[in-house]
């Protein structure tokens, strides 16, 4: 148990992708949880007992450590089978580079001149609007390349 939360401890900071960060944050906390009853509890440092307390008729007897491991682990080969990469950026930071470069630049130099289907879509920023919703919907590449055609 102590390897294992060394290995994740060690691996955790390289993750930027949530997946990957819930599945092996949630293998620590389990992994530590079940080495915290083996090192403190009776019968001697190190030889503890684990304590299980969920009992299931007809199924297995197991605590909440033993849930996130199992878990965790069904997540982490999960990510593993689809290719998710570990050091992929969380969504939310990508945008928040996207919004703070040359985009929000770009919106507030656009004036709103309105759209061709009649909707009224004049005012401050209007364009840059839409301009922030057709980034969204592009990867970072689509994105820099838009960028570099204004």
């Amino acid at each position: 148990m102590a390897v294992v939360a060394v290995v994740v401890v060690a691996v955790l900071p390289r993750a930027r992708n949530l997946w990957w960060l819930l599945a092996l944050g949630g293998l620590l906390a389990g992994v530590l949880g079940n080495l915290t009853d083996r090192l403190f509890r009776l019968p001697g440092f190190g030889v503890g007992h684990v304590v299980d307390f969920i009992s299931v008729p007809r199924f297995a007897i197991f605590n909440i450590a033993d849930s996130f491991i199992c878990v965790c682990i069904a997540g982490i080969a999960l990510l593993t089978l689809r290719d998710v990469p570990l050091g992929e950026p969380r969504r939310g930071a990508e945008e928040a580079r996207e919004t703070s470069g040359s985009g929000s630049e770009e919106a507030r130099e656009t004036s709103g001149t309105g759209s061709d289907d009649g909707r009224n879509t004049s005012g401050p920023g209007a364009e840059g609007a839409r301009d922030a919703g057709a980034r969204h919907a592009g990867t970072a590449r689509d994105i820099e390349e838009e960028g570099d055609r204004a």
